[in-house]
């Protein structure tokens, strides 16, 4: 197994390389510079983030997660993704603005993996998300490995309002309802609430829980899901049986 190394002068914070197994495997590295002692992380702020599945035998609707990233450039992540596995990671936004994202799933059995970028008020990158088959899993039993763009938002806990519509819509589709479920909804401070509906907005992470009903007179399913700002909107998931779908709260234009 062999390590080689290479620093670009016309780009000294980035170092790039490989690892090789002869014969077997090689797999490209890339190393970035840390926010320097002293300085602030361009990146420090509050995030919210959603990881969007897909669609037929992989999970629907979009996965999220809560980011916070210190003036150091530490970063740490929370969420759930869209077959409501948890979703947790400690790492660390280079100088430059970048986010290696790994996470290991199913113990052991799969990953997110792949670089974000932190931009002007959001952060995005491209993520491959696996999971080898499972035949005692309770959602997608056989497995999938895809590839999704992972979409975020700056997230200002102190903003008024939080929510910057008054009437809004709720849509639930996928899963295993035979149609989509459009729900109207008043927004009053934190809170949005239908006929057959309810959600609650964290203001301090922006996630969002809530539970509706369909049809009327039947158990109450619930829901949960991230707000982004930049968007004016949430997306998020629910659970059917065996698999997942979508929600979008936002403007009822």
């Amino acid at each position: 197994m062999g390590l080689t190394l290479q620093i670009d002068l016309a780009d000294p914070d980035v170092i790039t390389g490989r690892i090789t197994d002869p014969g077997n495997w090689t797999a490209n590295v890339r190393a970035n510079r840390a926010t320097p002692k002293g300085s602030a992380s361009p990146s420090a702020g509050s995030y919210t983030l959603i990881i969007p599945g897909t669609n037929g035998s992989a999970p629907a609707g979009d996965g999220y997660g809560a980011v916070s990233v210190a003036s150091t450039g530490k970063l740490k992540l929370t969420g759930s993704l869209a077959d409501a596995t948890k979703l947790a990671q400690s790492s660390v936004a280079s100088a430059n603005g970048q986010w290696p994202l790994y996470v290991s799933l199913y113990g052991g059995q799969g990953q997110l993996l792949g670089w974000l970028t932190f931009t002007n008020g959001g952060v995005e990158g491209d993520l491959n998300w696996i999971k080898n088959p499972m035949s005692s899993a309770k959602f997608y039993p056989g497995g999938f490995d895809f590839d999704t763009h992972a979409i975020g938002s700056i997230y200002h806990s102190t903003a008024t309002p939080l929510i910057d519509f008054s009437s809004g819509v709720l849509i639930l589709s996928g899963a295993n309802l035979p149609d989509p479920v459009t729900n109207v909804v008043t927004v009053s401070g934190n809170k949005a609430t239908g006929a057959n509906v309810t959600l609650s907005l964290s203001a301090s992470k922006g996630t969002f829980k809530g539970t509706f009903v369909n049809p009327p007179g039947k158990s109450k399913i619930p829901f949960s899901g991230v707000f982004l700002q930049n968007r004016d909107s949430g997306f998020g998931y629910f659970l059917g049986t065996g698999v997942s779908g979508s929600v979008f709260f936002g403007p009822g234009n």
